[in-house]
């Protein structure tokens, strides 16, 4: 009777295992030689957001602007990455200066859905951009 009380136990600790909210992968993909702000409105009628090989994948068009479908996946925890469009990381790299930033999240009066601000350059101008806003802190860059 213990071994199968054991195993019970056992069984519900892994099924709740299972359903722990994980971190989910958001990967942003910048265009070739792209630099500068990116915004990302979160709107009903925007473009439904891609899940390919276990992320969900922002592909950013050449003019940083994009609008995507609510809900964001940038709002629940996860693991941003960014890729340059040919596949190469783009992780803050300290020989150019150059980073991929997380610069907030705001919800505007005279705009539906929450706007996404992101930043591909310096440190510098990163958080040059994240002062624009009126956002205090300093941008962070995005790991590997």
């Amino acid at each position: 009777m213990r071994a199968v009380a054991r195993l019970a136990t056992m069984a519900v600790l892994l099924m709740a295992n299972l359903h722990c909210d994980r971190p989910h992968v958001v990967k942003w993909v910048i265009p070739a030689g792209f630099s500068g702000r990116i915004h990302v409105a979160a709107t009903p009628d925007g473009q439904p957001l891609p899940y390919e090989d276990g992320a969900y994948v922002i592909k950013v068009p050449v003019s940083g602007e994009l609008r995507l479908r609510e809900p964001l996946p940038t709002i629940r925890w996860h693991v941003p990455q960014a890729v340059w469009a040919d596949g190469k990381p783009l992780a803050y790299e300290p020989k150019t200066g150059v980073g991929f930033f997380n610069l907030g999240i705001e919800q505007h009066s005279n705009a539906p859905g929450l706007h996404l601000y992101a930043f591909v350059g310096t440190l510098e101008q990163a958080n040059d951009a994240r002062a624009a806003r009126g956002y205090p802190e300093p941008a962070v860059a995005a790991e590997k």
